[in-house]
């Protein structure tokens, strides 16, 4: 399996936009395959969303320092930018990739 981010995220009471990436404004995180944001259809309140990240190359996502960060943009109104929405930053440090190498050093002669 490759690097993924999955997150669960929950909107402004009151908003009435869904959630977007910020730095990526052509996905559309309802149907793209890589990026997602959808609506969590068990919660009633539908306030709460999750978040599925699977092409790092995509979304915005950004590798800095070892950390990877993504941004999500919370908007009041659909379609209408006001200095009211909110922005989440997500910022994460994957562990370090783990190798197990075998080495094997042979002698032949006489000391």
């Amino acid at each position: 399996m490759g690097d993924a981010i999955t997150a669960k995220l929950k909107k402004p009471m009151g908003f009435k936009g869904h959630p977007l990436f910020a730095d990526d404004r052509s996905v559309n995180p309802d149907n793209d395959f890589s990026c997602t944001i959808k609506p969590d259809r068990s919660d009633p309140s539908e306030l709460n969303y999750e978040l599925k990240i699977v092409d790092f190359t995509r979304c915005g996502v950004l590798k800095r320092n070892g950390f990877v960060h993504v941004r999500i943009w919370f908007p009041q109104f659909p379609g209408v930018v006001m200095q009211s929405d909110q922005e989440l930053i997500i910022m994460c440090k994957p562990p370090e990739p783990t190798v197990i190498q075998n080495k094997a050093a042979g002698f032949a002669g006489s000391l």
